[in-house]
């Protein structure tokens, strides 16, 4: 049975350009500027949609642009070219909507997330 209902409209538009089919997402996190959809297709390959906008921000007073998901995607886009495994592999943005689509990162990302942990503890 697949659930839908996570995905706004324009949401599940802009990912149907990129997934086939769509078989479940569910919310895995609401950050501070953005909320994190998992979106999980037929073949079972795991995807997150990173949706960013005013309305979705806890902080208050803070200013958010939807634009900055093109600053994500380029840093992302290059860190997952140079550090394969370690970067979840964007795979397209819409700058006007704040949305974010992206592969799922490999398993080895608790690797560096260990190795940031290690050297922040060595200052």
């Amino acid at each position: 049975m697949a659930i839908l209902n996570m995905l706004t409209k324009e949401e599940r538009k802009f990912c149907a350009q990129y997934i086939l089919h769509i078989d479940k997402s569910e919310i895995v996190s609401g950050g501070l500027v953005h909320r994190v959809v998992r979106i999980t297709d037929h073949d079972g390959q795991m995807y997150y949609l990173k949706v960013r906008s005013a309305e979705i921000a806890q902080v208050e007073g803070l200013h958010i642009e939807k634009e900055d998901v093109e600053f994500e995607y380029s840093a992302l886009d290059f860190f997952s070219e140079e550090f394969p495994g370690y970067f979840p592999k964007p795979i397209a943005r819409d700058v006007q909507s704040g949305m974010l689509l992206m592969h799922n990162a490999l398993d080895r990302s608790q690797v560096l997330k260990t190795y940031l942990e290690g050297a922040k503890s060595e200052d």
